[in-house]
């Protein structure tokens, strides 16, 4: 586990509002694991969530992602960034899951925009994204930039809707 730099876990679901959510609440948060303490009082996290945050205490240098969209969940991408207020939705939402899971930073994996405007929602969901995370690291007054990433195409007839040079300025990792 040392060498790794980077886990992309995955995958978020996305609501048709446009709200960042977990695809499966037990696995992420509830499992219990037979070093877990079953009688801890509070609101712990436990499961995957759990899981990662111990590995990252033993790899201080290890990034984790939480992955959105995905084969099964990108259909819903169209949807979610359809308006200003939806995206706007997302990324807010997105940070939350973020910040309270203890990750550090959010991956776009929409498989894939199919037109021009879904091309553009995608550059304002990333600005969206930058946004809402540079902002509650100035609000929180935390010195820390969170990573937005992107799983893009590799096929150049996926590209046709991606545009590249225009996510980049939002973009820390492709």
């Amino acid at each position: 586990m040392d060498d790794l730099s980077h886990v992309l876990y995955a995958f978020a679901d996305i609501a048709p509002n446009g709200t960042v959510l977990s695809a499966d609440p037990v696995a992420d948060l509830n499992q219990k694991y037979p070093e877990d303490d079953r009688w801890e009082v509070g609101r712990n996290a436990y499961g995957a969530v759990k899981q990662l945050y111990i590995h990252k205490k033993w790899n201080r240098n290890l990034k984790v992602l939480l992955s959105v969209g995905g084969g099964a969940y990108s259909p819903k991408f169209a949807a979610a960034t359809s308006t200003e207020m939806r995206r706007q939705t997302f990324a807010k939402s997105a940070v939350q899951l973020v910040t309270d899971w203890g990750f550090d930073g959010i991956d776009i994996d929409w498989e894939y925009p199919t037109n021009d405007v879904e091309k553009e929602n995608l550059v304002k969901l990333l600005a969206a994204c930058r946004d809402a995370f540079d902002n509650y690291s100035f609000k929180n007054r935390v010195r820390y930039r969170f990573l937005v990433t992107v799983a893009s195409p590799a096929s150049l007839a996926n590209w046709k809707f991606v545009d590249l040079p225009q996510m980049n300025r939002y973009v820390d990792i492709w």
